[in-house]
């Protein structure tokens, strides 16, 4: 790639971007990093010697370069193009994964992408990796293409996967090739857009957390950014505060009762749980949804309970919130179960109100 100095000096000065130290916070931010100033700091020599030429351009800077100035990288490397004009009907680079996440229209994913969605073994394109060493959901997440989510969320069953290895899969197969920039950016997406009915499907917590009684270390449910997400997200936390009727073999992993039991169980969203405990852990910042959350448990916790035939003394309380017989591995209902009580006197009363029930953690 020839030096673009020269060009990303005039676009910055057009924007009134004063220093690439300005330049790399904004890049830093756009890509997700905590701490834009150390970026800065640290990417700013680097990022000169890229300019010059002198080393490559970081591919994970292209995109965010084009958002900035609104100019294709392609015109940036030819003299006197950085000021023609941008438009989407006039990409200069291949239609490929960038192409369609870019245009992110229906009618493209529907009569172009999906003819090619396939590849010689069988296995979905979107899985694999184009000439910047990205994937299809890459692109999704920087260009913010909502249709492209709903596009495979409806024609290629993508969810979110309990897999320790894996975090998204597609038609069930494409598991294997999915980055962690994936993991974190399709879930702040899909919040900061408040898609409840795409949270939902894709982020189905009623599997990983009843049919697995627990996520794994680093699954998405254990990120800190994704429950914050949700607790900041007015339409999303409220989607949480629902039953669902389960199957008892289902929720028991068809281990201890047989899936031929047509016994059913009403249960609630297994991540009301999870943002409480971690909401707890900063009770002024999230007090609204503490309290909300507690004032659900205070009504249904004694139905849950009642619900189970069962003496409370009997009870005890694991896999967050799940309710079992004493030490046997049925489980039979869950609840609202905090593990923690801040020094809040609002928030701990209402703890109190909550019955009590023996906890046993792992």
């Amino acid at each position: 790639m020839e030096p673009i100095k020269d060009k990303i000096d005039k676009l910055m000065d057009q924007h009134s971007i004063e220093t690439y130290v300005d330049l790399l916070r904004i890049i830093g931010k756009m890509l997700g990093e905590p701490n834009t100033y150390e970026f800065a700091e640290k990417e700013k020599s680097n990022f000169t010697k890229m300019l010059k030429g002198q080393r490559p351009l970081k591919h994970d800077f292209i995109i965010p370069l084009e958002q900035i100035f609104g100019v294709p990288m392609a015109k940036m490397l030819y003299e006197d193009e950085y000021n023609a004009e941008f438009s989407k009907e006039d990409l200069p680079f291949i239609k490929g994964f960038r192409y369609y996440a870019y245009k992110d229209d229906p009618k493209l994913y529907e009569e172009e992408l999906e003819k090619y969605f396939l590849d010689r073994e069988g296995l979905p394109r979107v899985c694999n990796i184009d000439e910047f060493n990205k994937h299809f959901l890459d692109y999704v997440i920087e260009y913010k293409a909502v249709n492209a989510i709903y596009y495979l969320l409806n024609k290629h069953n993508l969810k979110a996967s309990p897999n320790s290895s894996y975090w998204f899969e597609i038609d069930a197969d494409c598991t294997r090739t999915l980055g962690s920039t994936i993991k974190y950016g399709l879930d702040r997406l899909i919040v900061e857009k408040d898609l409840v009915d795409v949270f939902t499907k894709i982020y189905d917590p009623y599997y990983v957390y009843i049919y697995l009684r627990y996520p794994y270390p680093d699954s998405i449910y254990n990120d800190d950014l994704f429950l914050e997400g949700i607790l900041k997200s007015e339409k999303i936390f409220n989607s949480l505060f629902d039953y669902k009727d389960i199957n008892i073999g289902y929720a028991n992993r068809d281990l201890v009762v047989s899936k031929d039991d047509p016994t059913t169980i009403k249960v609630i969203n297994p991540l009301l749980n999870i943002c409480l405990n971690y909401a707890l852990n900063n009770p002024q910042k999230y007090k609204e949804q503490i309290i909300q959350i507690l004032e659900f448990g205070i009504k249904h916790n004694p139905e849950a309970i009642k619900s189970t035939g069962e003496k409370i003394e009997d009870l005890v309380s694991r896999d967050y919130g799940n309710v079992f017989y004493r030490n046997d591995y049925k489980m039979l209902t869950n609840i609202i179960d905090p593990e923690i009580k801040p020094d809040d006197r609002e928030i701990s009363t209402l703890i109190d109100k909550l019955p009590v029930i023996r906890q046993i953690r792992f």
